[in-house]
């Protein structure tokens, strides 16, 4: 249930990203407000809020920088975060082939602020993620023309292998990142499953609305299915620090992003790809959310491993 300070937390962040039109000035303006300050006085529930506000808002903020950059910033350089998926062999055989160099590659935000130094947290395919270093004269941008253009991404390529990074306290943070990240997942999803429920509310074929046919309420009823179990997992792993329950989150809401998404553009058929519908948005920001920190898939690949590293199956939510 929503308290009232939960909601004037909430008015205010949406106020905050309605007004500001990149990362830079929503930043600037939640440290004016003094949200630094807000968060270390009421913890994990206030990084919630503002995960889930920058999702739902489609806002240009990245949430993920905002909590991991001020603990990875050092020596009052400039730091900015790369987010990169280890490469597969098969995809490093191709990028042989293609003449491209064989460092990392991946993602960051666009800045007015040119970076002094890049912090790159690589997705392994073991589902882990490790931190490394590398000074902007390694790196070079280039505009990504992906999937979600409002997200206002760069490709970064590394001339050079990163220096790694040790630190038990960044290790705990990109846990705490996974369970938040899950959270806006799942303001995603729940967005993408009302748009498709209004939509076979009112759309009406053979002088019925969709909603009323056996099979799209089978569609929509797993979908809250889905999404109930997700919000049980992720209850569960905001109050606990055990590596199982965050990535079981972390894995859970990415699969469950892909699968209502999936549902509710079968479910609102050709409008739900058309531009004017706002499902379209949703998607391709669930997609991008989910690309950084490793894909689900990778998550669940390590939830396996740490499961039978203790050859035990963990019942989430119990003491």
């Amino acid at each position: 249930m929503t308290t009232q300070a939960d909601q004037v937390l909430r008015d205010s962040l949406k106020s905050v990203l309605a007004q500001a039109a990149d990362h830079d000035s929503i930043a600037a303006a939640l440290t004016d407000q003094g949200w630094y300050e807000i968060a270390a006085a009421e913890g994990d529930p206030a990084w919630q809020a503002l995960f889930e506000e920058c999702a739902v808002t489609l806002s240009p903020a990245h949430p993920l920088d905002l909590l991991l950059e001020p603990l990875v910033s050092a020596d009052g350089r400039v730091t900015h975060l790369i987010y990169a998926t280890e490469r597969t062999s098969a995809q490093q055989f191709l990028d042989a082939r293609l003449g491209r160099e064989p460092y990392p590659r991946g993602v960051t935000r666009a800045s007015r602020h040119d970076a002094d130094r890049y912090v790159i947290l690589t997705a392994r395919p073991t589902g882990c993620v490790t931190a490394a270093e590398a000074d902007a004269g390694h790196v070079t941008l280039e505009p990504a023309h992906g999937l979600d253009p409002d997200l206002r991404l760069q490709v970064a390529q590394l001339h050079t292998s990163p220096d790694p990074i040790a630190s038990s306290d960044l290790a705990l943070c990109i846990n705490r990142a996974l369970v938040l990240q899950s959270w806006a997942l799942h303001a995603l999803s729940e967005r993408m499953l009302a748009i498709a429920i209004e939509h076979v509310s009112v759309r009406h074929q053979f002088g019925r609305p969709v909603g009323s046919f056996q099979a799209v309420k089978h569609l929509l009823a797993d979908c809250a299915v889905e999404l109930e179990s997700q919000r049980a997992v992720l209850a569960y792993a905001s109050q606990s620090q055990d590596p199982v329950a965050a990535t079981a989150a972390r894995a859970l809401a990415g699969r469950t992003s892909f699968l209502v998404g999936q549902t509710a553009r079968q479910a609102t058929g050709a409008m739900g790809f058309s531009w004017e519908f706002p499902l379209h948005r949703y998607v391709r920001r669930a997609h991008s959310y989910d690309l950084m920190l490793g894909p689900w898939e990778l998550h669940t690949r390590r939830l396996g491993q740490l499961i039978l590293d203790q050859s035990a199956v963990p019942r989430l939510g119990e003491a």
